[in-house]
């Protein structure tokens, strides 16, 4: 089975602190020691001078062993409370991208 990539891409709203985007970035980083299958996570604010203006401000990648381990991170109680807590009350738009890795 493939090793999946799992890229997410947000916008945060006016309003987001950068308390709230530093806790947010933790709490996501924070999940690759406690969810089964999660073999590596990177995130980081958008720098890119391709496409400035665009509306995105922060991105990640998770690597999961197999889509199976990444369709279970989706609903696991860690996950749903970091998006309750951390991420919703301060995100503007998302989007997700994910694709299987070939070796």
């Amino acid at each position: 089975m493939a090793k999946i990539n799992h890229v997410v891409l947000f916008g945060w709203t006016a309003e987001a602190t950068e308390h709230q985007k530093q806790a947010c970035a933790e709490a996501l980083a924070g999940l690759k020691a406690i969810i089964p299958g999660l073999l590596a996570y990177s995130g980081g604010d958008q720098n890119s001078p391709e496409a400035p203006g665009q509306g995105i401000d922060f991105g990640f990648v998770m690597t999961f062993t197999d889509a199976a381990a990444r369709d279970a991170y989706l609903p696991h109680p860690d996950h749903q409370r970091v998006i309750r807590e951390f991420i919703a009350p301060i995100l503007r738009q998302v989007q997700v991208f994910d694709y299987a890795l070939t070796d």
